[in-house]
Order: C-alpha cells, then sequence, then structure tokens
C-alpha cells in the first residue's frame, strides 16, 4: 500500500514522463521510496509555530524551498 501511494503521489507532482509509443503506455520515471524519504522527509528542520499551527521550516536553501514549493503548486492543480 505504502508503495501504491508513493508511486501515485510521485506520478501527480514530481514524476517525468517518457511519451507512449504503439506498443507501451506512458512510462513515468519514479524514484525509490528511500531516496524519497530522505528528500522530503528526513531533512534536517524544525517545526515553528509561527500563525498558531505547525509549520516545518527546512532554512533558506533556495533548492529545497524550489522543491516544496512545485510539490505545494502541483497538489493544488491536482486537487
Amino acid at each position: 500500500m505504502a508503495f501504491n501511494l508513493m508511486k501515485n503521489f510521485q506520478v501527480a507532482t514530481t514524476a517525468s514522463s517518457w511519451p507512449a509509443s504503439r506498443k507501451r503506455r506512458t512510462i513515468y520515471a519514479l524514484e525509490t521510496i528511500q531516496s524519497l524519504r530522505y528528500r522530503w522527509i528526513n531533512r534536517a528542520g524544525v517545526l515553528v509555530h509561527p500563525d498558531g499551527y505547525p509549520t516545518l521550516d527546512v532554512g533558506s536553501s533556495p533548492g529545497v524551498a524550489n522543491c516544496f514549493k512545485q510539490i505545494d503548486e502541483q497538489l493544488r492543480a491536482v486537487a
């Protein structure tokens, strides 16, 4: 179940796709659960409470901020 959840989450947000051909469907470039866990969950961060609810602060790295912003925008587009 966790595998299917991560696979569907990647397809909806970050996975790049190779075009379909006459003999096969579209193939998505998916990452392993371990690499996603490292990139999204195990990142060093601090929970802060700026507006009364917990928010993950991962520092001021532009690359990290862009990654999370991209995922947030794509999830809003899907929902």
